[in-house]
């Protein structure tokens, strides 16, 4: 790549010439760029490569439980809609974000309903309903493992929420 770089700087043309060189040494920096970039990888926090198409992949994954926070996709439609395999899309997320599929959506969950228990009056109930969970008592249950305090405590009290939380 910098000896392509390097060329651009000291051309032997002039005039005309000197144009098309300049857009053909750009063409071929372009393309080396492009080549490196569809070969590059990224460690992982557990050390494992990721190829940037499988990042982009777990990216987007991650974005589609999140746009579908009360009805995320389960793991094996997930991994077809991105292209994955599971165990590539579950062995991503743990080493990308720190957690599984299904441990990241939970916590999207909880944490939408934290938002709308927040800036909202809805009852605990429609809550609940909105974020995915079919009855208001495990929403109850999941939100005190995760934030040491109901619902109906944290709307009244906010400032006791443990933000951090328990680990899932």
């Amino acid at each position: 790549m910098i000896p392509l770089v390097e060329n651009l700087f000291r051309p032997e043309q002039q005039g005309a010439e000197l144009l098309v060189y300049l857009r053909a040494q750009t063409q071929l920096v372009l393309t080396q760029l492009l080549v490196e970039q569809g070969d590059a990888t990224f460690k992982g926090k557990a050390g494992v490569r990721w190829t940037v198409s499988q990042k982009r992949s777990l990216y987007r994954a991650r974005d589609l439980v999140l746009e579908n926070v009360a009805d995320p996709p389960g793991l094996i439609a997930l991994a077809q809609q991105v292209g994955l395999n599971r165990n590539t899309l579950n062995r991503g997320f743990r080493d990308l974000f720190g957690t599984t599929v299904a441990q990241f959506a939970k916590e999207a969950k909880l944490q939408r309903a934290w938002s709308l228990l927040q800036s909202t009056d809805l009852a605990v109930s429609e809550v609940a309903d909105l974020v995915g969970y079919s009855y208001v008592n495990n929403l109850i249950s999941a939100f005190h493992k995760r934030f040491g305090i109901s619902p109906k405590q944290a709307r009244l009290h906010p400032e006791q929420v443990n933000l951090l939380g328990r680990p899932l």
